[in-house]
């Protein structure tokens, strides 16, 4: 599972889809990550580590691109 690292303060906005979350970030770069981390919602996680310097997201694997 590939993961990111990213400063919660760099999200600009962060929904849910029905199998993925999507995570924009303010130079415009859009990360599509696992719903999930360990039993809890991706946006949840995001919202609870506002105050840390980085947090780890794992990267949602499928489409046509993926090897």
């Amino acid at each position: 599972m590939q993961k990111i690292l990213v400063s919660p303060a760099d999200i600009e906005s962060c929904w849910e889809k029905p199998d993925a979350c999507l995570v924009k970030m303010k130079t415009g770069k859009v990360w599509v990550c696992e719903k999930k981390i360990k039993k809890q919602n991706t946006l949840e996680v995001i919202q609870k580590a506002k105050n840390q310097y980085l947090v780890e997201l794992p990267l949602k694997r499928g489409g046509k691109n993926d090897k």
